[in-house]
Order: structure tokens, then sequence, then C-alpha cells
């Protein structure tokens, strides 16, 4: 059970349909006994030339409990396959929140690939085990309790043979499932690592063609399904041959129950009826005793997915949750934060900064200097090492990094766009935000009169990643969905890079509109475009080398006048 420690509310929730499918399943196996005993019945009957009555009744009851057995099965593995569905579905939304929750570090140390694989085939894996595995086990192990006391009722030596499988099939399992657990583990990870490829290979598609890296990407994907392919042959002949020596002692038990039928009939102690009902449900006798193996085999695999699963699922649950609410946000500040992603190089070296309110804020620096980390920070993707961030006067961990995000828009140059309606890629499911406005913003940001050209106007579809948009479009419905969320905090990285300079002097006016009601903070290679702001920090090597108005730094003659005239 320990094992469903962080699932277990996902599987055990609808509790009220899973007593009325496990009272359908109790009443099959009542069904099934009157099976074994009308075929019985029938055949004897018609071996002694009863009244033709007597083997239409039987025949009746037959066919009635046989109708009524496979209606009240019906019933039940449609119970278990809703409640295994809805539970699969509020987990996999689960781990979407929870992965939502990642820290930087987790970004960098979990691949894609990975997650992927978690999200989709272990969680498949467990709901295939409760789903269908549990159900079909359950079945057979009360649909074979009737047939064994019908057994003991015609021969008590045909349990004997029974009895045989049972000590068979537990040392042949015990042998077998723990060379299934491990083997299933390196085919999930090999699963795992073939993913990453693939992610990688499908979201780069168009680099790799223009990169000529066809022959690079050819071996990695060769290398990897190779790797899958070897693992899952091993475990593949593992498990056949687990079901071949099960089949093997089947086939023993078959022959011994001929053997002892067939002298009972000799002996006049069995019936022909009796030995022939045997031998038509034989495969209910033993199916639970496959299943055991089966569903060990199964649950092993499961047992793989579950440890996946749980290490997202148990990530933040000891998280407790903040109370402190913001209101009015009215600065950032940043005071002698030390930062670095790993110990042997620190990113921020004791920076200390504002945003305010009703101001435009640039960072600017070479490349690797620390401004994107700085945002990192704020978003709360990372920890400082040593510093406080502040929001208006209180520490930022005081307040969940879902409210801080919540405060927070971003413009990246790095443009994210979904494979939906532009209309949808503005609002991100907005309801309060109406048509018109979207049109306002639109025209503010000068894109309108393209998007009014478009077939679908704003509902046209725009591809993955936006792929049917130009550089310069991508950008300014990135801004337009920004300006559209009104969010106390806009952070402009780069975010007028792909633009003509036409473009680009609409979006700084439009910036400039709305600086008073936002902290507007922007991170600027092109330095002309944050000429109007009213502070700049240089970052260099992790620290704020210069701060000031734009002509002030020109004065300097320092890091910002060099970037600057290089820029120029």
């Amino acid at each position: 059970m320990k094992d469903l420690k962080y699932i277990s509310k996902f599987i055990f929730q609808y509790k009220i349909k899973q007593v009325i499918a496990f009272l359908c399943l109790i009443l099959n196996s009542l069904f099934t006994y009157l099976i074994a005993y009308a075929m019985m019945k029938i055949i004897d009957s018609m071996t002694v030339f009863s009244d033709i009555k007597v083997v239409l009744f039987y025949i009746i009851l037959y066919i009635g409990s046989a109708i009524s057995s496979n209606i009240l099965i019906l019933v039940a593995d449609y119970i278990f396959l809703k409640i295994s569905r809805k539970a699969a579905t509020e987990l996999k939304l689960e781990l979407c929140g929870h992965m939502m929750k990642f820290d930087g570090q987790h970004f960098v140390n979990t691949k894609t690939g990975e997650l992927l694989t978690i999200l989709e085939d272990d969680i498949e894996k467990i709901q295939n085990v409760f789903g269908k595995k549990v159900p079909t086990f359950l079945t057979d192990v009360l649909t074979s309790m009737p047939i064994i006391i019908f057994a003991l009722y015609i021969e008590k030596f045909i349990i004997i043979a029974l009895c045989i499988v049972v000590l068979l099939t537990y040392f042949m399992q015990k042998y077998y499932i723990k060379k299934i657990h491990f083997l299933y583990t390196e085919c999930r990870e090999s699963i795992s690592q073939s993913n990453s490829v693939f992610q990688e290979f499908v979201s780069q598609l168009l680099d790799i063609i223009a990169l000529n890296a066809n022959a690079y990407f050819g071996c990695k994907i060769k290398k990897k399904l190779s790797s899958v392919e070897d693992t899952y042959v091993q475990y593949g002949f593992v498990c056949n041959m687990r079901s071949f020596w099960f089949s093997m002692f089947s086939v023993i038990t078959v022959a011994v129950i001929f053997c002892i039928g067939g002298y009972g009939i000799m002996q006049s102690t069995i019936s022909i009826g009796a030995i022939m009902a045997m031998i038509g449900n034989f495969s209910k006798i033993i199916a639970p005793f496959v299943k055991i193996s089966d569903f060990s085999a199964s649950y092993q695999e499961c047992k793989v997915a579950l440890k996946r699963v749980n290490s997202i699922l148990q990530l933040y649950t000891s998280e407790k949750e903040k109370d402190y609410n913001i209101e009015d946000i009215c600065s950032i500040s940043f005071k002698n934060v030390k930062f670095a992603y790993n110990e042997s190089q620190n990113v921020l070296q004791g920076v200390t900064l504002k945003f305010d309110y009703g101001k435009i804020t640039a960072l600017v620096g070479e490349s690797g200097c620390g401004k994107t980390t700085i945002i990192n920070l704020l978003l709360r993707l990372w920890t400082p090492q040593k510093g406080m961030i502040y929001v208006n006067d209180t520490p930022v961990d005081y307040i969940s990094k879902d409210d801080i995000r919540k405060n927070i828009s971003i413009v990246s140059q790095n443009t994210v766009l979904f494979d939906d309606t532009i209309l949808n890629n503005i609002c991100l499911n907005n309801k309060e935000v109406s048509e018109n406005q979207v049109i306002s913003i639109c025209k503010k940001c000068g894109i309108y009169d393209f998007i009014r050209e478009l077939p679908d106007g704003l509902n046209t579809v725009i591809g993955e990643r936006g792929v049917k948009l130009s550089g310069g479009q991508k950008q300014r419905i990135e801004i337009v969905r920004a300006l559209i969320s009104d969010r106390p905090i806009i952070i402009f990285d780069e975010a007028t890079s792909a633009l003509d300079n036409n473009s680009e002097n609409i979006i700084k006016d439009t910036i400039e509109s709305i600086k008073q009601t936002h902290i507007i903070i922007v991170i600027a290679h092109r330095l002309t475009t944050i000429e109007n702001a009213d502070m700049i920090y240089v970052l260099e090597n992790g620290k704020i080398a210069e701060s000031g108005v734009h002509d002030q730094l020109i004065s300097l003659n320092g890091q910002y006048a060099k970037l600057y005239r290089k820029d120029k």
C-alpha cells in the first residue's frame, strides 16, 4: 500500500460505484455455479433418456444463467473502466499542476521526454492494472470459487491437481518476478530516454533540416531505439518463459483431471455429465491461477510506474500554503542578492536594485551577466543563496509562487505561442476579456490590419509555436497578450528584436503610455529601445556596474557608453 500513498485518493474515491461492481461479481459467481450444474444435468438427462421437459428446464436454466452472468460481468467491467479512466484523467491533471510548481533545478535535471512518458505511458500502465487487471482478477477468483465447490461435489481428488498447480505457480513466480521488475524498470528508463530524443527531434525539426544535421540525429535516434529494442526483447523473453512454464503446468493438470475423471466413470462414482461439465469449465478453475501470475507481473510493471508518478506527486505535498495576499504592488527590491546555479560559479554577486511602480526600469549588459537570472529569481523559479527579494516591504518567501506569477506578464524574444487561434493565444481562456478589447489593443500595437486580412481574422489558427506567423507578428501578438492581461508587472525581454523600426516605435510609445499603471521591466540588447527608461542598471560579471538614466550613463563613458556605441 506504500506505493499507493499519493494516488489512493484517485483510485478509491468512487466507493459506492466500486461496491456495486463488486456485488455484480458476487452475483456472477452464483450464476457460474448454476451454469456448471445445469450443464451436468443436461448431459446426464440426455444419456439416460430423461423426460424432454426436464432437459428443456435445464437448458433454460443454463441459457438464463449464462446471459445473466455475462450481463453482470459487462456491468462490472463498465463501472471499473469508467472509474479508472476518470481517475487517470484526474491524476494527469494533478501531475500537470505539480509540474507547474517545478523550480529551476527540476527543469534542469528532468528531461521533457521523461515527463511525457510519466504523463502518458506510466499513468496508462497504472490505469490498466486498476481498471482492467484488478477487476479481471476479481472476476476470475469469484468465478472459480463455485466451480471449485462443484469440483469438490464431484470428486475431491481433483482439488489435489489444483493444489499442485498453485505450488508450482508460487515457486515459478518467486523465481521470475524479480527479473520482471528489474527488466521492466530498465525498459521504462530506455523509453524515457528515447522519448526525450524524439521530443528534441520533433520540436527542432526545421532547425535540424536547416543545419543539415540529419545524419547526427539519425545516429542518435538509432542508438536510443537499439537500447529500447534490447531491453524489451529481454523483458519479453522472461515474460514468455513464465507463460510457457505455466502452460506446461496447466497441461499436466488437465491430464490429471482426465485420469481421475476417467477412473471415476469406470467405477461409476462420477457421471459423464459431471466430468463433461468439469472439462467445459476447467478454464474457469485454472483462470485465477493464471491471473495470479499475470497480475503479479503486471503489478511489478505498475510499481515502476507508481514510483515514477510518486516522484512528482510527493514533491510539493509538504509545502505549506502561504497566506499572505499581495495587494497594490508598488515596488520589487533585490537587496544584496547572491545566486549560483552551481557551486563553482556565482551568477549574481550581491545585487541590489529596485523596480518601481509607474516607471520603466531596464537591465542591460553582455550575455551571461545575470539579466535573465534576475527575472528567474523574481518568478521564484530559483531561490537566492544569500540576500532577499522584497515585494513592497514583504519578503518574497512569504508569498506563494502562484500569487507572484499571477501578477507578472512576460514578453520574451523567444515567443511562446500555442497551436490555437490568435484570439485564444491572446486571451488564454480569460472569459472577462471581450473581443472588442482585444481589437482595441491590437490596433494600439499596430497588428490589427494584418489580422483583419487573414481568412478567419482573430479566429485564425496559427500552428504550433505560431509557425504560420513571422517573427515580428508573433512578438506583437505576445505583447498584445501581456497588455490585455493587465497584470501589475510586465517584463519585456528584448521584446522588439524581431520588429522593424516603425513597429518598434509603436511598441515603445505603447509601453510609455502604460507605465503609469505598471511596473515595467525591460531587458534590452538594443539600447536604443531604452533611452527613455526611468532607471537603467548595467550588469557586469554578476554585479551592478553602473546605474542611472541614459544621459547620465553616457556622460560616465563607462560600460553603458561602450555598449551603446557598439549598438549604434
